[in-house]
């Protein structure tokens, strides 16, 4: 419970501030149950009730298929199937939308990127950034590379980069080239390296690189 006091100070306003994780934990127990629900989400031959007005509030995506004067706003039962890649992943941002919880794994983590950037659900994106982020190592840098740079994280797609341009020797006992990256990727990993090598230059105050020794580490990982 938590007190904000008014500028008069003879006036306070008190809320319950696990009051909204109560209501939205009866929402998800009555979308599971069938109960009150006023729109189904088909996905091939499965169903899934849900409540119009939470969908919205969670999701720009279902605030504009419901209230965007598109058809699907005047149906009941609306077909996802080409919006999501697996029964799996929409069970699983419903899951999301009504509790905040996100099941993240190494098997579904590209389909949940992918989904929560369709649905504009960016509390989702941040919690799959932070999953990857977490388990971001040098052997698996390069596919988390492209993933960031697929879906436009920013700051993923920079500590993956700053990863392979400081530890690139280490880097090539696990890949073979760079090549594999797509043409905008592999020229922000070239500049990268060669931002690296202008500044060994210049710490060695000029001396040929084999007389100085460097050592650029980020982290425990490797």
């Amino acid at each position: 419970m938590e007190t904000i006091p008014t500028s008069e100070g003879k006036r306070k306003i008190i809320y319950i501030r696990d009051d909204l994780n109560v209501v939205m934990t009866k929402l998800n127990e009555q979308r599971i149950a069938g109960k009150f629900c006023d729109i189904m989400l088909k996905w091939q031959d499965n169903i899934f009730p849900a409540h119009k007005n939470v969908l919205c509030a969670k999701s720009e995506y279902f605030s504009k298929l419901v209230d965007g004067g598109f058809a699907e706003s005047c149906q009941q039962n609306i077909d996802v199937t080409e919006s999501f890649p697996s029964v799996e992943v929409l069970d699983n941002f419903l899951q999301f939308i009504y509790t905040s919880e996100l099941d993240i794994n190494r098997e579904n983590v590209e389909d949940l990127m992918k989904t929560a950037q369709f649905l504009l659900l960016d509390k989702a994106k941040e919690l799959i950034e932070g999953y990857l982020k977490d388990n971001l190592l040098l052997q698996n840098c390069a596919e988390i590379t492209i993933l960031a740079h697929t879906y436009s994280s920013e700051q993923l797609f920079e500590l993956c980069c700053c990863i392979i341009t400081s530890r690139l020797h280490d880097y090539f006992f696990y890949k073979d080239s760079l090549l594999d990256f797509p043409p905008e990727v592999f020229l922000k990993l070239l500049r990268g390296l060669t931002a690296n090598a202008i500044a060994r230059h210049s710490v060695s105050g000029g001396k040929p690189w084999g007389e100085t020794v460097h050592t650029f580490s980020l982290g425990d990982k490797t």
